[in-house]
Formats: C-alpha cells, sequence, structure tokens
C-alpha cells in the first residue's frame, strides 16, 4: 500500500488508522482521504498516478455535491457501521456498533460528515497499491 499525501502537515494518527482500516475494507481500488474515516472510492484505468487520483477524487467530490445524494448502508463484519454515497464517498463509525438498535441517526451523521468534507474539498491523500 502507498500512502501519498497530498498536504502540508503529517496525516494524524485517527486519519492513518482510518486509511490502514478502510484499506482492508476496499479490495485493491484506490480512494482518497478525506479526513478520518472518510473516503472516496477511486476506480481509474491508471491507479498509480496521485495526481489522476487527485483529480478523479475532485470530480466525484463535485458530483455528489451537485446531484440527489442517495446512500447505502453497509453493516461490516467487524460491527462497525458504514454508508456509501451514490458517486463513491463514504464513512465508517470508529467503533462498533450494536445492529439490534435504530441506526438511521448515525447513518445521517456519517452522510453530513462526507458532504461536509466534499464541500471543504480537501485531499489529505491518495492510496493505491503497489
Amino acid at each position: 500500500m502507498i500512502i501519498e499525501k497530498l498536504v502540508n502537515r503529517e496525516l494524524t494518527e485517527g486519519e492513518i488508522d482510518s486509511i490502514k482500516k478502510f484499506r482492508g475494507y476496499s479490495d485493491g481500488i484506490s480512494f482518497a482521504c478525506l479526513g478520518e474515516r472518510i473516503m472516496v472510492m477511486i476506480d481509474i484505468e491508471d491507479q498509480k498516478d496521485p495526481e489522476k487520483l487527485k483529480d478523479a477524487a475532485k470530480k466525484i467530490m463535485e458530483k455528489t455535491l451537485n446531484t440527489h445524494c442517495d446512500f447505502h448502508t453497509i453493516p461490516l463484519k467487524d460491527g462497525r457501521l458504514l454508508i456509501l454515497l451514490t458517486d463513491g464517498v463514504l464513512s465508517f463509525t470508529k467503533d462498533p456498533v450494536d445492529e439490534k438498535e435504530e441506526n438511521m441517526g448515525i447513518y445521517l451523521y456519517l452522510r453530513n460528515e462526507c458532504l461536509a468534507a466534499c464541500e471543504k474539498g480537501e485531499i489529505l491523500a491518495v492510496v493505491y497499491e503497489e
């Protein structure tokens, strides 16, 4: 896994942990990190070019902000909840969540985090396989 940092600061421990955690969920697809637990899945032909990955992530973020934002909810094997917005922006909970509870509030919170990160427009890093 290669983490190409795109900001003029060190990534936080939480951001790095989130990247490592999401890598386990991503099945080898490249992605961009927008913040702790907020990622953009990027499926383009040249998955090893950081500039192309950054440009693709920006386009996905813009599309997310300019279209109706549907989402899918996915319970993960480790007990966390993941929300996937239609265009590939996603977030997941920091800790496992009881699936027996009503979790719509959590999903809406994660959705709002994704939209706020897209609106901010900052890509912290792109991640791809060697």
